[in-house]
């Protein structure tokens, strides 16, 4: 009888510990911070930029406190220091990250003309553009302790707007401070030629996250260097190479940029003709870029991009998988968006994105508090960020109703957004229609259906 009652207690234990009914352990759940477009202006305070010119970037951040300038940026211009500061304690809070992806731009818009303007010369600007940009990034690094992946904006350089020029000091510089780079000899090396590199995904087996430099795919490019060739092109080819070995070995990619594919949905609204299709990078580019993607659509899972200010995504159609892109909004209000930062939650063992929440903080109130705007699956009704969620949000939105309302609400992050009842096909038909041809066709058509609404 012992021996039977000892044995219906094993069974028992066993059953327990397998759980008969029972659900298996959740999956690991890692945490990103999403950031971008930070602009950082170190011209907002006229009496200290005298002081930041002379000063090595070690003492940039007592001299930013020693300022008597304490309110956060106004609507219209970019991050000043309380406003970048506020920013990088509230994600301090938010944490710890496993990661942070920085999508690029860290210095303020028209940096040279107003450099020069607060009293720098030309000659002095290169160098205090990169320190500049140094700065911010050994910020992100020092306040959110974790690594941090930043790709290279239009902004970011010091020769000009849209003119960053491979293996330029303003590279050189970048790479000795990014933390992440010290780790591979190789992705230090493409950084420093071309603002591009491949790590290995800091958390997910058999990932990696490719950082691409899109500036050099803008249809704004422009190099301060002659005769430096394409490298443009030459970028599209070692990212080809990069997704063959991918497969060969198996592994799934992530891209990082700053310049999304696609249409310019603000700047094609403008004039309001339906046949206007302003594209964000040169048809060649663009081209070459989406062959890619459909060849590759097995590897490549997810991407990250900024440059719009806005909260947006993007889901590209007839590829299976789709691609699902998301746009993180911006810290500066330069466009009268609110600040705004994002967390993603997303699985350790797959790398599939969980859900997004987005924090922001309303300076129209004059608030000095940060809050949460929106969390993704709840505001849409969906389970997961997804090339499939994407594409129900983006059909809901296109149709009207609760959707449309809650992007139009959170596009500019809690503040007027630029889409409006007479302009929402631009922007409804840029997130899943990346050709001119496909753009005006959808946009046409939508307009078509609003006339008769």
């Amino acid at each position: 009888m012992r021996r039977l009652i000892r044995m219906v207690a094993f069974v028992c234990i066993a059953l327990a510990g397998v759980g008969v009914g029972a659900q298996p352990p959740p999956p690991a759940v890692g945490r990103v911070l999403l950031i971008s477009d930070i602009h950082l202006d170190p011209l907002a305070d006229p009496s200290i930029v005298r002081q930041l010119i002379a000063a090595p970037v070690a003492q940039w951040d007592s001299i930013f406190q020693s300022s008597q300038r304490k309110s956060l940026s106004t609507y219209g211009s970019d991050s000043n220091y309380p406003l970048f500061s506020s920013t990088l304690r509230q994600a301090a809070t938010l944490g710890p990250f496993d990661f942070v992806v920085f999508t690029g731009d860290a210095l303020r818009h028209d940096f040279s003309q107003a450099f020069v303007a607060a009293g720098g010369t030309p000659g002095q600007f290169g160098a205090y553009a990169t320190r500049t940009a140094i700065f911010v990034v050994r910020e992100l690094q020092r306040r959110l302790k974790a690594p941090v992946l930043a790709a290279i904006g239009n902004n970011d350089s010091g020769c000009g707007d849209y003119k960053i020029d491979p293996e330029s000091s303003f590279l050189a510089a970048l790479s000795d401070e990014l933390a992440v780079l010290k780790t591979s000899p190789e992705a230090k090396s493409t950084f420093r030629l071309g603002g591009f590199f491949s790590l290995p995904h800091p958390t997910v087996a058999n990932q990696d996250i490719v950082v691409l430099n899109s500036v050099f795919w803008s249809t704004s490019y422009s190099s301060c260097t002659p005769n430096i060739g394409d490298p443009g092109e030459a970028e599209l080819q070692w990212l080809g190479w990069k997704l063959y070995a991918a497969r060969l070995q198996h592994r799934g990619i992530t891209l990082v940029m700053h310049i999304p594919p696609g249409m310019n949905a603000y700047s094609s609204s403008q004039g309001g003709d339906c046949m206007n299709a302003v594209g964000f990078w040169q048809d060649k580019y663009a081209t070459q870029f989406s062959a890619l993607m459909n060849t590759y659509s097995d590897v490549v899972r997810l991407t990250f991009a900024g440059h719009t200010h806005m909260d947006d995504f993007q889901v590209s159609p007839g590829v299976t998988p789709s691609l699902p892109l998301k746009i993180t909004p911006s810290v500066s209000p330069i466009f009268k968006n609110n600040p705004g930062i994002s967390v993603l939650s997303y699985s350790t063992k797959t790398g599939a994105v969980s859900d997004i929440m987005t924090f922001f903080i309303a300076l129209s109130s004059h608030a000095s508090a940060w809050a949460k705007e929106y969390q993704f699956s709840a505001a849409y009704g969906v389970s997961a960020f997804s090339a499939a969620t994407l594409s129900t949000v983006t059909a809901g939105i296109r149709s009207g109703g609760a959707a449309r309302t809650t992007f139009g609400s959170n596009y500019a992050v809690s503040t007027a957004s630029p889409m409006n009842s007479s302009n929402w096909p631009y922007y409804s038909c840029a997130q899943t229609y990346f050709t001119a041809a496909d753009y005006r066709s959808c946009v046409c058509g939508a307009a078509s259906v609003r006339a008769r609404e």
